[in-house]
């Protein structure tokens, strides 16, 4: 099983001088010279943070669930709350999106299901209010159709418009085969949903401690 989670860090380097002195003098004691201060050097801040949508922020498939609907208003609010994990990990979603809104974290969705599904299934749950609509890309956006479906293209783009480089971006999907495009193509660090059933609490709280 491969790792699930991928990233390219940008190590510390540590840049100091050494202290150096002259030799000594007879009769006259040795007097080092003070050591500058180490420098640190930070990897990249995380900017931005790219969701899969089902098993991913849901624990279900809801494009599947619906079998493929585009239209799911007609659905009560029962089933979205239970395709999201229940209250509990609705409010843990919330409590999630919120650390990284703060944090100046932009959060977007590149998904397969239809576009209008997962925003009436973030509305439905109360997520909507962290995901721009520009931001949510569907497989009938025009966005994933121009890149004929390759999520990595797509992300790669994003970036681009934003300036961000490849340490300062997060893709995460339960689909291996997307995983693996993205690292295969030098795009951004990743995040595997291996066990295909929603984010863990421990990626979720992996996420929030990235800087």
């Amino acid at each position: 099983m491969r790792s699930a989670l991928h990233w390219v860090f940008a190590g510390f380097v540590l840049i100091g001088g050494c202290g150096t002195s002259d030799s000594p003098i007879k009769g006259q004691s040795k007097t080092p010279k003070p050591t500058p201060p180490k420098k640190t050097l930070l990897a990249p801040k995380v900017q931005m943070v790219v969701y899969d949508f089902d098993q991913t922020l849901p624990v279900i498939h809801v494009f599947h669930k619906t079998r493929g609907a585009r239209e799911v208003s007609q659905l009560d609010d029962a089933f979205f709350v239970e395709a999201f994990g229940g209250p509990e990990r609705i409010s843990r979603l919330k409590k999630h999106f919120g650390k990284l809104s703060k944090n100046g974290t932009t959060c977007l969705i590149v998904s397969y299901g239809f576009t209008d599904v997962i925003k009436e299934s973030l509305e439905r749950v109360g997520l909507a209010d962290y995901f721009d609509n520009a931001n949510i890309h569907g497989r009938d956006s025009a966005s994933l159709t121009r890149h004929r479906g390759a999520k990595h293209k797509l992300i790669a783009e994003e970036m681009s418009k934003r300036n961000f480089s490849k340490d300062q971006v997060i893709f995460v999907d339960d689909d291996l085969r997307n995983i693996e495009a993205c690292i295969e193509a030098k795009i951004c660090r990743t995040m595997h949903v291996a066990k295909r059933s929603g984010l863990t609490e421990l990626q979720l709280d992996t996420l929030e401690k990235l800087k």
